[in-house]
């Protein structure tokens, strides 16, 4: 059996037309769920989102809604998403007919609500993964979510045989021990079934301060049973493994050019955040290395970074990476939807200084090793000035065209 996962079925080799949804935002804090379309390679922003926006005042998701996981059901599209209302998030449902909506919010949600006093996800239920199983009676619907119990992040499982009605199974993943890549905290990134095996890709977060997330995975048969860590994770690494990817800049960098000691740890394609500790971060990606010490941008900066003030280029990816999206790729292998963020308060001034976007990773096989593709660099770009998606542009959940 083909593996398949984040829509009910399995594009076939050489398809090209892919749907997205992901979450913007303009504060940082604040979010709303924008749509995509991928055809012939390039992915396009649809013109008008966000396609599904906050709720009315004092709604259970009047001040962000984000995390969505898509699906197409066979007769409509189906939205899972977090909303918060300020105090806690929890998972709700929408539909539409069109990826671009106009969506319709379930009229009772929240879907999967908070826990009681004292359970593992009594403050928060977010980042629906689910999968669809039309086959699988009474459980066709199946969602790991991340779970907060006011101190720590870890998974939790429900299913359903509506989409609708949710039933709780529980915890069915922990954080590592102390030390680990994932010690501080895990949450729910996407699924994927191969055969009878399911792969449950998450991501897993080290260090109470300065925290970094990267992508690990477990296999189970039963959703309600044992799961296993694969013994390799993190399978999906971020690039501060990478010695030599964050430089100091050698020379004051005002249009295309960028100069550092080395550029070995750099790659053509790669998005790159430029910040100092006086002007704004620029995101832009590497056209070219022209040489040891310099390589040229896709577009000159808006600002002037100096090395007076600390002038710094960072792989997007450099901090943390976390799994939203894995399916079947066109042609073989596979592909993996995750979100890149960069907090940059090391190296800005003021404002919003948390930047987080969307990059393809592939791998032949479900456990890795996963690679990034350069090729497309960030899916689509982060928006303009006091646009809905000006700092975030992230957490997307891609199926292929029906």
């Amino acid at each position: 059996m083909a593996a398949r996962g984040g829509g009910a079925y399995v594009p076939p080799p050489g398809e090209e037309a892919v749907y997205a949804l992901f979450n913007g935002s303009i504060t940082g804090a604040t979010y709303a769920i924008g749509a995509a379309t991928k055809s012939g390679g390039t992915w396009t922003k649809y013109g008008s989102n966000p396609v599904l926006n906050v709720g009315a005042g004092g709604a259970w998701d009047d001040v962000a809604v984000k995390d969505p996981s898509l699906h197409w059901d066979g007769s409509q599209y189906v939205c899972y998403y977090a909303g918060l209302d300020g105090g806690k998030y929890q998972i709700g449902r929408a539909t539409a007919s069109s990826v671009t909506g106009t969506w319709t919010k379930y009229g009772s949600n929240p879907v999967i609500a908070v826990g009681a006093g004292g359970s593992f996800d009594v403050s928060g239920c977010s980042f629906p993964a689910v999968l669809h199983e039309p086959t699988d009676t009474g459980k066709e619907w199946k969602c790991w979510y991340t779970a907060y119990d006011g101190s720590v992040q870890r998974i939790g499982y429900a299913y359903s045989s509506n989409g609708t009605s949710w039933t709780k199974v529980g915890q069915v993943l922990d954080i590592g021990a102390g030390g680990s890549w994932e010690d501080v905290g895990i949450g729910a990134g996407a699924v994927i079934k191969s055969g009878a095996t399911y792969h449950l890709f998450y991501g897993g977060r080290q260090g109470a301060t300065n925290p970094r997330w990267q992508g690990g995975v477990a296999t189970f048969t039963d959703p309600a049973g044992t799961y296993t860590k694969h013994p390799g994770n993190p399978v999906m690494l971020a690039r501060f493994n990478d010695a030599g990817s964050s430089l100091v800049l050698t020379a004051n960098a005002t249009g295309l050019t960028l100069q550092v000691t080395n550029t070995a740890g750099w790659r053509v394609g790669e998005p790159m955040a430029i910040a100092d500790s006086a002007s704004p971060t620029d995101i832009r990606t590497i056209a070219s290395i022209d040489s040891g010490t310099q390589a040229t941008l896709d577009s000159a900066l808006s600002s002037s970074f100096l090395t007076i003030h600390g002038a710094t280029a960072r792989p997007f990816a450099f901090n943390s990476i976390y799994p939203r999206g894995i399916r079947s790729a066109p042609g073989g292998g596979f592909e993996a939807f995750v979100t890149p963020f960069q907090p940059v308060e090391d190296l800005s001034p003021g404002g919003t200084k948390l930047r987080e976007g969307s990059m393809r990773m592939t791998a032949s096989a479900l456990t890795g090793p996963w690679s990034y593709d350069y090729t497309t660099g960030l899916l689509w770009p982060l928006g303009a000035p006091s646009a809905w998606d000006q700092f975030s542009a992230e957490n997307p959940s891609a199926i292929a065209a029906p």
